[in-house]
This record gives C-alpha cells, structure tokens and sequence, in this order.
C-alpha cells in the first residue's frame, strides 16, 4: 500500500478525479502537531506541526483488490464542516457509508493491469502480426531466424543493441522487445503488415510511449498515447472507439486493448512468461531510420528556425535551390569520408558517386548502429541523411552527422559549408 501526503496553505484549485475510484473529504481536529499516519514510530510526519481544525481530501484507488491500493492524503487549515463525497468508484466506499453498493464493472484495460509487476513492466514494446509465422516476423524486424541465441546472454551483454523474442499465437505471431523499441518504428511496421494485420505498442521508463497500427505495408496510425491525430481507418477508429487515452490510469491497458480488438489476440502473463522460460532471442540488425521533412512555412521559412549544424545560416537554406541543397548534401557525406579516411573504399565511393545506398552499402549503414560494429556511425548517418527525398532535410541531416563523422575536422567542415553558403 502506497501513501502521499500534501499539505496546502487553501483547499486546492480542482478536485483531482480522473484517477482515482474515491475522493472524499473530511474535517479533523489535530490535538498535537506533527500527526503520524499509522504506527508511531514512522519517520514522517503527515501534518503540521501545530494543533487546530483541518479539512483532509483522502483519494483511494485499488480498494476492491483488481490492483495496488494507494492513497493520497490533501489537507489544509479550515474549519469544521460536512462529510463530502467528491466521487463514488469501488465497492469498498459504498461499504463503508452504508450505501447500496452498485454492479461495477471493471473497464477492458483492467485485464492488463498484471502488465506493471511483470517483467515488461518497466519498458518493453509489444508486437502482435495477425496471420504471420515466426520466421517472416523475425525477418521484418531484420533477424535471422537461423540463428537464436539465449536471451538471457543477450540481455546481459547487449543491453543497448535490439534483440527480439518471438511466440507463435491464436492467429498470428507475438514478438516482445523487452526495453527495446524497434516495432514502434515505420521501417519495421511496413514490412510485418505485409504479412499481417499489425498492431504494437511501446512504454519506457520516461513515460514515453507510442501505439501504433499498420496494414498492407502501410502505417495507419502511430502516436503518443493520449495525443492521437485525427485517424481515418475505420479498424483503427473501432480498435480505440471508447479508450480514454487522455486519462492517465491504466493507460498502458487501454493501448492493449486497443490490439486486442486490432489483432484479436488478448496480451497474457502467461505467454510472457513462456517466452522467459524458453530463453530464445534474435538479435536485431536495425533498419535504418525514417527521414522526414523539414518543416517550413508558407513563404518556404523554416518553421522552426535558429538552430541547426550552420547556427543561424542554416536558415539560409530554405531559400537555396534543391539542386544546391542536394549538392551540399553530398559534399558533406564526401567530405566527411575524406576527413575519415575511406573515400577511397570502393563500397562507400560508388555510393557517394551514384548518390544513393547499394545493397552492400545499406547493409554497412545498418550493422554501424549497433554497438557491437560501430564502423563510421556518423557517415553512414550522414550518407543516410543526404539521400533524404527533401532537400533541405538531407542538407541539414547531412551536415548535422558529418559534423561529428570528420571528428577533430568537424568545425572546419562546416565553417567551409558556411562559407559556401554566404556565397550564394
């Protein structure tokens, strides 16, 4: 059981309900300050340390025994006054007031609130792929399925590169990234939902997440929970139809569900648990990144100005041709091959003069962000960049890692680029 205290100088602002199941608000009289909540002997006190009259807001959740019970204590110096109920939710409550205690019925994400004290509790991203086999899953997130590895070993030993455990399910396939994240990104939703209807969704630690849906090669929608833009898909209309992704509780929950109805494979703790007790994994030879757009204004100024790899001549771009942009671009994965020593590699030449990633040469720009085989990061970033289908995107993305891959040339690489900049 879980307790916060807060103590205010005035009754709050707004009364807090979305998360909790009860919130009720008392008077009590303090005939010693410095109350303790409980035994006496715990180390901190709840209340001032002066007697008087207080007004005490107790909110409640998890008092039926679904979850963990917590509760947070709000008081502040007023008088005497009414019992006042701010909200009714669990059975307990209506217990306990004598009330006529009402059928509730616990939301659809409440099945997934095991998730928390589970091993994915922390961070993990979940992918289910209807009607897909474990091989062609394992092959869309870029794997071998030839050659499994322990995922124990993996987890231990290379914590930050990807690594992927698959199960064979009703209809499909799930694959579980524990602390890993490679099934939120577009490279990989693509080529699953060519086999599949695919669903996942993403948490870390940070209370970052990212539910996504894709089908037939296409990513239908991907978004933070809680700040979805406007979706067109009917299935992924119905897959989120009455979720309150706003509302914080159970939130991970509600982005389960949402691929349950997708997918129609509801997440168990038990097929996670498989999944640890066979102790199989691959590891994961990452796509290369989305690129995107640079976003720019009507009159074709960056949205966003002031920063960039040239400062505040990196504005001045918006306004140069795309032949020029796309030039500069390739100057600067050149350079930087130069600044690097391995223009001359006949993989790395041919894709600075044709301008566009071999298949050799993608395979290199893949392996290089794993940190098992960091050969020239920063390059085949930079080369990566520049092959940006928006110019001005590719000149800025180019620049920005060829910064870093001419490493102790770096600053006079872009004093170079400023300069040619200036001169147009």
């Amino acid at each position: 059981m879980t307790v916060l205290t807060r103590v205010l100088e005035g009754p709050p602002d707004e009364v807090e309900l979305d998360w909790w199941d009860e919130v009720v608000e008392i008077s009590w009289r303090a005939e010693e300050g410095d109350a303790k909540l409980g035994d006496s002997t715990s180390p901190r006190p709840i209340a001032p340390p002066w007697p008087g009259d207080f007004r005490v807001r107790v909110h409640a959740i998890g008092r039926d025994g679904e979850e963990s019970e917590r509760y947070e204590l709000v008081l502040w110096q007023a008088p005497q006054g009414p019992d006042t109920v701010h909200k009714r939710g669990d059975r307990l409550g209506y217990v306990v007031r004598g009330e006529p205690v009402p059928d509730i019925e616990a939301p659809p994400e409440a099945a997934y609130r095991w998730i928390r004290e589970s091993m994915l509790g922390e961070a993990a991203t979940v992918t289910v792929v209807r009607g897909a086999s474990a091989a062609e899953v394992l092959r869309g997130f870029g794997a071998d399925p030839a050659e499994p590895e322990s995922a124990q070993k993996l987890a231990q030993e290379f914590a930050l590169d990807p690594w992927v455990a698959v199960l064979p399910v009703e209809g499909g396939v799930l694959a579980v990234e524990f602390n890993g994240y490679q099934g939120s990104h577009r490279p990989v939703l693509e080529p699953l939902s060519r086999t599949g209807r695919t669903a996942s969704l993403f948490w870390n630690v940070n209370a970052l997440t990212r539910l996504s849906f894709a089908d037939n090669g296409n990513v239908l929608a991907s978004f933070e929970l809680g700040h979805a833009e406007t979706v067109n898909d009917p299935e992924v209309v119905q897959a989120m139809a009455g979720l309150d992704f706003a509302g914080y509780r159970d939130r991970l929950g509600k982005g389960l569900v949402a691929i349950e109805r997708y997918t129609g494979y509801q997440l168990r703790e038990e097929d996670v648990e498989r999944l640890v007790q066979e102790n199989v994994a691959y590891r994961i030879l990452p796509h290369l990144p989305e690129l995107y757009r640079e976003a720019r204004n009507p009159d074709g100024s960056r949205k966003f100005p002031g920063g960039g790899p040239l400062d505040a001549d990196t504005d001045r771009l918006a306004f140069m041709s795309e032949e020029t942009l796309r030039d500069l671009a390739w100057w600067a994965a050149s350079t930087a091959a130069e600044y690097a020593g391995v223009a001359a590699d006949p993989v790395i030449a041919a894709v600075l003069a044709e301008r566009q990633l071999s298949p050799q040469a993608q395979l290199w720009a893949r392996r290089s962000r794993l940190r098992a085989h960091r050969d020239h990061a920063w390059l085949w970033q930079a080369i990566h960049n520049a092959t940006n289908p928006d110019p001005l995107a590719a000149a800025i993305g180019a620049l920005s890692a060829a910064r870093y891959a001419a490493a102790p040339e770096g600053e006079n690489l872009l004093e170079r680029a400023r300069q040619m900049v200036r001169e147009r």
